[in-house]
């Protein structure tokens, strides 16, 4: 399987086909281009302050590597 980058959007559908049947039920899709469907989750959204912690650290290490 080619893991290289994906600019059109190709690998979701080759990476689906190599899910095994009995284990599709367990795969979620998030497909964010799809504007009939839109998805929210809340990324800062934990159980403890470690943890929000945690995943404030890692939204901002990645905003960094992003654009800067």
């Amino acid at each position: 399987m080619n893991l290289s980058p994906d600019p059109h959007g190709e690998l979701v559908d080759t990476a689906l086909e190599h899910i095994p049947s009995s284990r599709i039920n367990d795969v979620i899709l998030f497909d964010v281009s799809d504007a009939d469907r839109p998805i929210g989750f809340n990324l800062l959204q934990a159980e403890t302050e470690e943890g929000r912690n945690l995943i404030i650290s890692g939204v901002v290490g990645t905003f960094k590597k992003t654009f800067c």
